[in-house]
């Protein structure tokens, strides 16, 4: 019986990390500028056409808040550690996620921040 409290006292403890790491990760995402980008208004950016990544004109796609939002909407179901590193792994490797059937592309700013935080 002492065993069984004990991991499930341990399970609440990994289950309260990887929460505080996923909101760690949004707040950095937020936080880190992204290409030169001046963001305007809550759907408006400003940046050269030397900065444009791929040719992707979508402001949500220069916006750290909005990228935030979605890695956090993403993330939001990842509560065991091993769906947690599949999901940062996916987003990775496919630079985009998928969200009530909508696509959104990751920027490398983002993809970097994930990378920092990625381990198999």
């Amino acid at each position: 019986m002492n065993d069984l409290k004990n991991i499930i006292a341990l399970e609440e403890s990994i289950t309260d990390m990887l929460q505080d790491l996923k909101i760690r990760i949004s707040y950095e995402i937020e936080h880190t500028p992204s290409n030169n980008a001046q963001v305007i208004s809550s759907n408006i950016v400003v940046l050269k056409l030397s900065e444009l990544q791929q040719d992707i004109w979508t402001s949500e796609y220069y916006m750290p808040s909005i990228q935030a939002k979605y890695i956090t909407q993403y993330l939001e179901n990842a509560v065991t550690v091993h769906a947690f590193v599949k999901k940062i792994k996916d987003m990775i490797t496919n630079k985009s996620i998928k969200i009530n059937n909508n696509t959104h592309l990751l920027n490398d700013t983002t993809i970097k921040i994930l990378q920092k935080y990625y381990s198999e």
